[in-house]
């Protein structure tokens, strides 16, 4: 049974085990490394044991693929790996872990070779190798007990902290491996990784200024290590981005803060310069990219207050103000003392209330009380001009002046919320409809016909599109009462009797002299637009269609729809009695 659970590249008992389709079990570290190679020379992944080509080079644990396989392995009998240290523990392989980690264990073993600290020293750093095993399979956590396990038993090795140190980075401890880090430099002042370790911690933590200085310091003290000079070079740029990219910030000038700290969290990849890009990106509106970026800090450290704060700015800049006041609170919680999530979550709250009573009153119809309303939330500052939140506030306000007929304001605003996101529908609409209320039609075609380019099937848009249209078609239209010299409300008789009269004077025989100062074309022309305006005023459906602001060509695209209309019944009707 044992031989199935030998790994076929390292002729050991798996560690941390994965499964092939093809069944064969090898250790995750043992089989990633193969892959890893195999992919630089071929172009497929083939297995290790019978070279059958597999399909993806991902394979599961054996744990989750095969349950039973895995029950089978934990019941395999095995010994300590100290075994050769003195440790005489016996038991299923599924405990190892559990014994190696448990504190009780190992320290026994201290004076059972010789009186010497030889044995102790040899256990130590039997514990330490195992527990860089355990850091290069992803068991961090296990390998800080280990590490911990060695230094109980040798707390003088600066290795030993330098490892645990490594460990705590991984698991997100920043200030446990800035502790070990500066215990295993004490130990050891010219343990390299330490110095870098402790830097890369303070970095996480964002102290930069903190991390150049030590760099400087161990630089002057270590002037022949290549390695702390090539580090020091680099925190000296890394320094020069931070002061430059905070500068920028404090100046308003969003786009070189993001370049600067960009750039720092790509070298350093550190959340804490991480967080500062997303501050900038909320700063600037972007706030998508920043609620992903800050959604990702929050699953790798669910504790981070300082990514709620920032997530929770960036909610609210995006419009989403509940989520945006729930992150908040959480921050809050997390940290009661955190000043920036202290002054987002009042601001979310005003903004989220006013804007909610703001709608409420626009329900209502009192659009007075919703332009104050809509007023406070815009005017609680700090909202990024380009953000999706200043472009609704001002959208929202604009329909309120719409409404109570201060096209000025109206348009003021629509300007406003454009400025912020030139794809806002409903600005675009509410300004079309301003502009068509201060008769400048021409305006509100040309705007709406390059939206409906942006929504082509959007109902509402072809509605406004066809409005503009309809009035500026309107504006241009012969006036037919003016025509026949009648008034609007002239009864059928009355409009024949004007026709008649100018018809009568202007005939075009009556000026083919020249002698009443008219020519005969000109008199030719006026004649036929009095015979369009009987047309169409001496009929009861054209005239009703030409009061209600339809041309002539418009009216006639109505009657002949009409007469398709009334066509297409009757041939349904006619089928019917069949």
């Amino acid at each position: 049974l044992i031989n199935e659970f030998l790994c076929p590249i390292c002729s050991q008992l798996v560690e941390v085990p994965v499964i092939t389709p093809c069944t064969h079990v090898f250790c995750r570290n043992c089989y990633c490394e193969w892959v890893q190679q195999q992919q630089q020379d071929e172009q497929t992944t083939r297995c290790p044991k019978c070279n059958i080509n597999l399909q993806s080079a991902a394979v599961p644990e054996l744990q989750r693929a095969n349950p039973l396989a895995w029950r089978l392995l934990c019941r395999v009998q095995v010994r300590c790996p100290l075994t050769d240290k003195g440790c005489t523990w016996k038991g299923d392989y599924g405990e190892v872990s559990s014994h190696l980690v448990n504190s009780d264990t190992h320290h026994s073993l201290q004076g059972t070779q010789s009186s010497t600290g030889a044995s102790q020293r040899d256990t130590a750093e039997a514990l330490k190798q195992q527990g860089n095993q355990k850091f290069e399979i992803g068991s961090f956590r296990e390998a800080i007990k280990l590490y911990s396990k060695a230094i109980a038993l040798e707390p003088t090795v600066g290795a030993f902290y330098g490892n645990r140190a490594a460990a705590w980075l991984r698991v997100g401890a920043v200030d446990e491996c800035i502790s070990d880090s500066r215990r295993a430099i004490e130990l050891d002042p010219g343990h390299t990784k330490s110095h870098v370790r402790l830097c890369k911690a303070m970095c996480e933590k964002g102290d930069i200024l903190g991390a150049h200085r030590h760099m400087e310091e161990a630089a002057q003290r270590l002037p022949d290590n290549e390695e702390i000079q090539r580090e020091y070079a680099k925190h000296v740029t890394l320094q020069m981005a931070f002061q430059e990219g905070s500068q920028a910030f404090a100046d308003g000038n969003m786009q070189r803060a993001l370049e600067c700290y960009e750039a720092l969290a790509q070298e350093t990849g550190a959340a804490s310069f991480q967080l500062l890009v997303a501050r900038a990106l909320v700063a600037m509106g972007n706030c998508d990219r920043a609620i992903g970026m800050t959604l990702r800090m929050i699953k790798s450290n669910e504790s981070n207050a300082d990514a709620y704060a920032v997530r929770g700015q960036a909610l609210l800049f995006n419009g989403d103000m509940d989520q945006s006041v729930k992150h908040l609170r959480e921050a809050l919680r997390l940290d009661p003392d955190h000043s920036e999530a202290q002054k987002a979550h009042k601001k979310a709250k005003v903004v989220t209330d006013s804007f909610g009573k703001g709608k409420d009153a626009v329900m209502q119809r009192h659009f007075l009380e919703a332009v104050e309303l809509f007023s406070k939330a815009i005017d609680v500052g700090g909202i990024p001009p380009k953000s999706a939140l200043i472009t609704q506030l001002y959208s929202e306000r604009a329909n309120s002046y719409l409404r109570l007929g201060e096209h000025d304001k109206c348009l003021a605003d629509c300007q406003s919320a454009l400025e912020g996101r030139d794809d806002c529908k409903e600005a675009w609409v509410c300004r079309a409809a301003a502009l068509i209320a201060t008769k400048r039609h021409e305006e509100a075609l040309k705007e709406m016909t390059s939206l409906q380019q942006m929504f082509e099937h959007d109902t509402l848009v072809k509605h406004w599109k066809d409005k503009a249209d309809f009035e500026l078609r309107k504006t241009k239209r012969t006036d037919y009462y003016a025509v026949l010299c009648c008034s609007t409300v002239a009864t059928e008789g009355e409009v024949k009797n004007a026709y008649k009269a100018r018809a009568l004077e202007w005939h075009p025989d009556r000026h083919s002299g020249g002698d009443t100062g008219v020519t005969r074309e000109e008199a030719e022309q006026r004649f036929k637009m009095i015979g369009e305006a009987l047309e169409v005023l001496g009929d009861e459906k054209k005239r009703k269609l030409y009061d209600e602001g339809y041309d002539k060509e418009g009216i006639e695209e109505k009657i002949r729809e009409g007469q398709r209309g009334h066509h297409g019944h009757g041939h349904g009707h006619h089928g019917n009695s069949h």
